[in-house]
């Protein structure tokens, strides 16, 4: 039986029963709990074929973890747990795995960097995160060495996550450990602060910010989960869903990670492996919890990919018959519009999880076409300043059918966490070195109103690494962060995304929602609309005030599209918003077709580089191939 209704004025709380006490004890021994069945390959590298067990992989982290605490007179790195902090750069690997845990073991907080950087903003993230050590893989060498050398940093203090020569590797350090049989490091105790590892905000609004995610944080996260995919488990088995069917059967892992957080005990025969496929950036929150943390914790086995490519993806899930697999909106749309997926065997595929961006609904129902009778894990809604997860969306009633199925909303609150729905804040003037004034009235939302989510619980961050600025006005007194996105939620405590605060735009005094044009667009018939992002932009006249922005499309058409002919897409496009939404998300600000939006490698739509192409083609210059403006 759920707790009462949730209290949704002041406080909004989870329909969950609250969760046990947290445990304030090393990641690694919840992750690598004994849970008594025979070794398994956790671990498959999806281009070279190579298999590691889940035992092999654990002797791997403790001997990586010797070596990274042992003296150097015996080959050891000598890291210091509150003075040292480990920077990884690397593309999804097994030993991307094997750094980021021997890290938890050894106490050393691990700052992940994204694959993809630059120089520039590799050395702008070492400042950041105040690294002293680096891992880097043997690809990415030359341009890490490019930014430690504008940073300061000690090239004797890089090393290698893969064999390249030159420099001690992962490798050569397990190896010297084994060669000497140094004492091996155990988990090393923890306190309820101790940071696990930091991870890059993306920086769609504002430079990249470290935030700090401590081991209980991650318990937390793991329980919150277990607690939401044990409710899963009772509901599938209510509505009559086979235990090996579709979710049922992806699910069943969830089910035995929540048997040993909440209870402690697992039973053996209760347990069936799965092939996942591993292609999510292990550096984001989504794919570092998905596969290199819970992904451990449960018998399933993961193919790696080191990056996304559409045709290895449709390559390797026949090759390794996989069943599960996620993917950011970016990759599920490039997936629906491969030219092989038509062709491609697909039979194996159990289950899509999407998340990290907005799925557009048009996208959910194309792919839950494709994948046929197969089922689309739960969507939801998370942020790296509360781990991972916050509302997920059940896929089935849940609480003996109390709470009905609601396919258009985000979700609910996850267990263990609280949140409310701010209208609006009043300030105080700012002090000396503030640049925003202490907060001194917060007014909630009412039912169905759209505000700023904030949310509360043993999974919010501990603030960002370095930035007290940044920390003081998103994380607020009585454990609040604010998360700058815009919801609302109804009588039955289902919330709905409406949009980032900063995306927000102001037409004519009227708040309007750029991804509710965007949905709109996307439903334009004839399937001539491939992707789309909206920004605000300046109305010609300073007249309407310096907050007016009128709404503007950037648009990608698909190949029904492009042989209409940009003048008739534009006219087309235009004439369906007109006729579908009132009259202040109307296009004032125009339509550019372009060849593709500015996403991050996890699919967020990168608007501050649409907000400066719409500057350089208002100065008559375009940084990339403009095709028409209407």
């Amino acid at each position: 039986m759920p707790p009462p209704p949730p209290q949704l004025h002041m406080l909004i709380k989870s329909h969950f029963d609250p969760l046990p006490p947290v445990p304030v004890t090393n990641a690694h021994n919840v992750l690598f709990r004994d849970l008594g069945i025979a070794d398994y390959d956790l671990f498959i590298d999806g281009l070279t074929g190579q298999r590691v067990t889940k035992l092999g992989f654990k002797q791997r982290v403790l001997d990586l973890a010797t070596a990274f605490t042992a003296p150097r007179r015996v080959g050891g790195l000598h890291f210091v747990p509150n003075e040292d902090v480990i920077g990884l750069l690397a593309p999804n690997s097994i030993d991307f795995c094997t750094v980021v845990h021997a890290a938890f073991v050894a106490t050393v907080p691990i700052a992940l960097f994204p694959s993809g950087s630059t120089a520039h903003e590799l050395a702008y993230l070492f400042k950041r995160s105040k690294a002293t050590r680096l891992f880097v893989q043997s690809s990415h060498l030359r341009i890490a060495l490019a930014a430690i050398d504008k940073s300061g940093f000690a090239r004797d203090r890089v090393y290698l996550v893969d064999q390249a020569g030159g420099r001690p590797s992962v490798e050569s350090l397990v190896e010297n450990v084994v060669r000497k049989n140094l004492p091996r490091e155990s988990p090393r105790a923890v306190h309820a602060s101790t940071l696990g590892y930091m991870i890059f905000s993306s920086g769609t609004s504002g430079t990249p910010k470290a935030v700090m995610i401590t081991h209980v944080n991650m318990i937390a996260s793991f329980m919150s989960l277990a607690a939401f995919g044990e409710e899963l488990q009772r509901s599938l088995a209510a509505a009559g869903v086979p235990s090996r069917d579709d979710l049922a059967a992806v699910t069943a892992n969830t089910n035995d990670l929540t048997s040993f957080l909440l209870s402690g005990e697992v039973t053996a025969d209760s347990i069936e492996q799965q092939r996942v496929l591993a292609v999510l950036p292990f550096y984001h929150s989504y794919g570092l919890h998905s596969y290199v943390l819970r992904g451990i914790a449960v018998p399933q086995t993961m193919v790696i990919l080191p990056r996304f490519d559409v045709n290895l993806v449709l390559d390797m899930i026949p090759k390794y018959r996989i069943e599960m697999m996620g993917m950011v909106p970016s990759m599920v749309h490039q997936f629906l519009n491969s030219p092989r997926l038509p062709f491609a065997d697909l039979s194996s595929l159990r289950s899509v999880g999407t998340g990290a961006a907005y799925l557009p609904p048009t996208l959910s129902h194309k792919l839950q076409t494709v994948i046929k009778s197969k089922t689309i894990l739960p969507e939801g809604y998370g942020l790296s300043e509360v781990t991972v997860g916050a509302i997920f969306r059940p896929p089935v009633p849940f609480f003996g059918g109390r709470l009905p199925v609601n396919p258009l909303s985000t979700g609910i609150l996850l267990p263990g966490l609280e949140a409310r729905i701010v209208r609006s804040v009043t300030h105080a003037p700012p002090k000396p070195g503030q640049k925003v004034g202490d907060i001194v009235n917060v007014v909630d939302a009412v039912l169905d109103e759209p505000g700023e989510l904030w949310l509360r619980g043993t999974v919010v961050a501990q603030g960002y690494f370095g930035d007290e600025q940044a920390t003081r006005e998103a994380f607020l007194p009585g454990g609040w962060l604010r998360t700058g996105d815009r919801f609302r939620v109804d009588a039955q405590g289902y919330f709905f995304y409406e949009d980032r605060v900063k995306d927000t735009l102001k037409v004519g005094g009227v708040q309007v929602s750029p991804a509710e044009i965007e949905s709109c667009i996307m439903e334009v018939p004839g399937g001539i609309v491939a992707d789309v992002s909206v920004i605000g932009v300046q109305p010609p006249t300073t007249r309407l005030g310096k907050d007016e922005k009128w709404p503007r499309a950037y648009v990608v058409l698909t190949a029904k599209g492009s042989a209409l002919g940009e003048k008739e897409a534009a006219a087309t496009i235009s004439d369906w918003v007109r006729t579908h939404l009132n009259r202040s998300k109307r296009l004032r600000g125009g339509i550019t077709f372009v060849e593709q939006i500015p996403k991050s490698p996890t699919g967020k739509v990168l608007r501050r580089e649409l907000q400066d192409q719409y500057a350089l083609e208002q100065a008559g210059r375009s940084p990339r191939k403009v095709k028409a403006k209407l």
